[in-house]
């Protein structure tokens, strides 16, 4: 797949995921016991074939950096091609309006001149789901597009987000963010294949005025492309709050939902932790729940997103709750409708509680 190149995001933030982003980036938060965002967009393009994918990374690169080492966890330590790890601005996206800028594009304009390939896969990292880019080429080539746009229809979509609106005719007539939450539109999934040359167009015309979002760009120009729109029919959710965060999580204890994500040909990647599996004392009762490896569960666990790493000692209970890496969950605690941090301490007999609407999010600080 030589003729595709992938650039994926991760210079963009916003405040309603509350302390979960104040030391990482959106892209870097942890999901699933043992993944981070990144890892969805990142292993569509290799499980795609793609062999050279560009991360423009934000100011708090550490966790990104971290996560990625050198790509080899992800097939992309190569002697040719690779992982290229692109600087962006100091100042990104933090509004949850734009998640990719043509000033970071810009700044990293050789990355454009000196890749070989036809096409580049554009991605964020707040839409997750599993999906074969080669489908969409094959689908952009025959409806001989210039930009192809990945879309959900009948989805839900929050503000900020972008939908499409199309004629009766099925035409892409407009692009547009949304202002509220929505529901029953065509929401776009932030995965777009666009040809080299319109990008490095784009880049052209809008290098002076080099804030704006590519897709902001693009609608202002939709006469001036051949534009197609690939509609995604699989399992697709957006994370824009803690509160998609946490639902989307514990949408994850749902068979038919892990069984498209993370079985077949298609596998998520990566960083690889080695750990011994999980331990269950006698009096541990664990119900509707992924438990990460490393972990020693003495208490009660209903409904949960459990990470690596994690001690549950006697008698607490955890319900409806995502516990991150290395968290300690003391004796008789109780834990219901909570985010808890990395390495989070909870005292014997403390009690946190949060809604479905409004989770709890525990941290250290």
């Amino acid at each position: 797949m030589e003729r595709l190149a992938g650039l994926i995001s991760t210079n963009y933030n916003n405040k309603r995921f509350g302390k979960l982003t104040a030391h990482r980036p959106i892209a870097a938060i942890p999901f699933g016991s043992r993944y981070r965002l990144i890892d969805f967009p990142l292993s569509n393009m290799i499980n795609s074939g793609i062999t050279n994918v560009g991360i423009i990374t934000p100011h708090l690169y550490r966790s990104i950096m971290d996560h990625l080492g050198s790509g080899k966890d992800f097939g992309l330590s190569r002697k040719n091609g690779g992982l290229f790890i692109l600087p962006g601005t100091t100042y990104g996206y933090d509004l949850g309006v734009g998640k990719f800028s043509i000033r970071d594009c810009c700044g990293n304009y050789q990355f454009f001149e000196r890749i070989k390939c036809d096409k580049i896969v554009l991605s964020t990292c707040s839409k997750i789901y599993n999906i074969d880019y080669r489908d969409v080429e094959k689908y952009h080539i025959d409806k001989d597009a210039n930009i192809t746009f990945v879309y959900q229809k009948d989805a839900t979509g929050d503000a900020g987000d972008i939908v499409f609106d199309f004629s009766d005719k099925g035409k892409l007539k407009g692009i547009r963010r949304l202002k509220k939450k929505e529901k029953k539109v065509n929401l776009y999934l932030d995965g777009t294949i666009i040809e080299k040359n319109a990008m490095i167009k784009i880049l052209d015309w809008y290098k002076d005025n080099s804030y704006m979002d590519i897709m902001d760009a693009i609608a202002e120009n939709l006469g001036r492309f051949s534009i197609a729109t690939y509609e995604f029919t699989g399992f697709a959710r957006a994370i824009s709050s803690l509160e998609d965060y946490i639902s989307v999580s514990l949408e994850l204890l749902d068979d038919k939902v892990m069984k498209e994500l993370f079985t077949g040909d298609r596998l998520i990647h990566t960083k690889i932790h080695d750990a011994p599996p999980v331990k269950y004392f006698d009096r541990a009762k664990v119900k509707n729940a992924l438990v990460g490896t490393g972990s020693i569960i003495k208490g009660q666990i209903e409904n949960s997103i459990i990470f690596r790493d994690v001690v549950v000692e006697e008698g607490a209970k955890i319900k409806n709750s995502v516990i991150m890496q290395r968290c300690k969950i003391g004796k008789k605690a109780i834990i219901e409708n909570c985010i808890c941090e990395k390495a989070v301490v909870i005292d014997d007999g403390e009690s946190h509680k949060g809604t479905d609407k409004k989770p709890a999010v525990l941290t250290n600080d």
